[in-house]
């Protein structure tokens, strides 16, 4: 892959190491919806997830994270945690990120995405929204998780797979 795009003077690349401690603080930044884990955990997603966690750069700032996980199981990508810099909310950031995973996952033979999305998190919400409008698919409810003090509704879209992944596919009568 390559180091990162540019658009609008920003920079969509894979997450590494060190920017663990930019992500977090952005995380921190992003409670209640999002908080951030051990740097231990970013370390592995760092090491081991390098085609489906990425960052949104400009100017040696990380504006935006995404991290997604690969289920085999599930023949899925989930994404586990989405963030953008709560002052650039609402510039493309979120979107760009997915369209980036959304990339990831047609390399990896991947047309499933789910993601989990505090009822109450509206912006994450309208995100999903524009996703499945945009990519014309639709935005479903596979389950819910909740306990004492947290709650998520796990969604999930089929993803369309695009000219270029249907070349070199033949299909049989």
């Amino acid at each position: 892959m390559k180091r990162g795009r540019e658009e609008h003077d920003m920079m969509i690349r894979q997450f590494m190491t060190e920017d663990i401690v930019k992500v977090q603080c952005l995380l921190e930044a992003g409670k209640p919806y999002v908080v951030p884990y051990r740097e231990y955990v970013y370390w592995i997603l760092a090491r081991y997830c390098k085609e489906t966690c990425f960052v949104a750069e400009q100017d040696n700032a990380i504006l935006g994270f995404l991290a997604a996980l690969p289920s085999p199981e599930r023949e899925c990508l989930f994404v586990w945690q989405i963030v953008s810099e709560y002052r650039k909310r609402g510039k493309g950031i979120g979107m760009q990120l997915l369209e980036q995973v959304k990339q990831s996952m047609e390399r990896l033979g991947l047309y499933r995405l789910e993601i989990s999305v505090d009822p109450e998190n509206a912006a994450c919400n309208r995100l999903l929204e524009k996703a499945a409008a945009l990519w014309d698919c639709q935005l479903n409810v596979s389950g819910k998780y909740q306990d004492d003090t947290f709650s998520e509704i796990v969604y999930f879209m089929e993803i369309q797979k695009s000219e270029e992944s249907r070349k070199g596919f033949r299909t049989y009568p």
